[in-house]
């Protein structure tokens, strides 16, 4: 089976996206009928490219959700990533010409796939389109097939930021969570002491009244002014935090 440079991290992209095994999906499904319709062949597939397997995001025209990953066309096809393979008879090609997909019941002859290249610069798979007898597509043909697979790698990164973004909104979910929490115990932690020692000092004050000089009740006094000034900038500085983490 041929590898292609970078395997394991092609691989990891794959994986990325958690789209094998997938149900099928009507957006994909219909690129595919697409292309078949336009190429005039009666098979076109999603594939995608995983270590041992290639399996079918969509099949139209065949009831193959997958198959082995040595026996695979697009597996060659993934190669050149920034063109097009066509093989316009299976039986011809050295290649192909002992492949069970030509020689057994399936007897594919035509085959044509884009390489669904990521970003990052990964193949993840083919959109591919495939008959049974020798052919050869038109250059409207190949610039409607390269703009379908286009399409069809839109709706996997779709999918992929989709899904994404709703794990991060999960876990902002989580963290909105744990900040209230740790609010509640905020209040708890510091409003307790600084309770006590108001009081504490109201009651300073009041004993010291008419026993000690005005200036030293004076500083009493503030120190219970103080007290209450600082309980009233934690409760505010709580609000906020609060109310910036629920509009978060």
């Amino acid at each position: 089976m041929m590898i292609v440079e970078n395997e394991n991290e092609r691989l990891a992209a794959v994986d990325q996206y958690q789209l094998m095994g997938t149900a099928a999906e009507r957006d994909f499904d219909e690129i595919t009928a697409l292309a078949a319709q336009i190429c005039g062949m009666p098979i076109a597939l999603v594939t995608l490219l995983g270590k041992e397997k290639q399996w079918f995001k969509s099949h139209h025209g065949t009831a193959l959700q997958e198959t082995d990953r040595d026996i695979a066309f697009c597996n060659h096809a993934i190669q050149d990533q920034n063109g097009i393979m066509v093989v316009t008879d299976a039986r011809q090609d050295e290649r192909f010409r002992n492949n069970p997909l030509v020689t057994g019941d399936h007897k594919i002859v035509f085959y044509a796939g884009v390489p669904l290249v990521n970003p990052e610069g990964y193949a993840l798979g083919t959109l591919c389109v495939l008959g049974h007898g020798q052919c050869e597509l038109n250059s409207s043909q190949i610039i409607a097939l390269r703009t379908l697979g286009r399409q069809a790698l839109m709706l996997m990164e779709m999918r992929l930021k989709t899904r994404l973004l709703e794990q991060q909104n999960l876990e902002l979910a989580r963290t909105n969570a744990a900040l209230q929490e740790f609010a509640k115990r905020a209040v708890h932690d510091l409003k307790n002491p600084l309770t006590s020692i108001i009081l504490n000092s109201q009651a300073l004050t009041y004993r010291l009244r008419d026993k000690v000089e005005e200036r030293t009740l004076r500083l009493a006094e503030m120190n219970v002014s103080s007290g209450k000034e600082l309980a009233a900038m934690i409760n505010q500085l709580l609000e906020e935090a609060l109310t910036a983490n629920h509009h978060s």
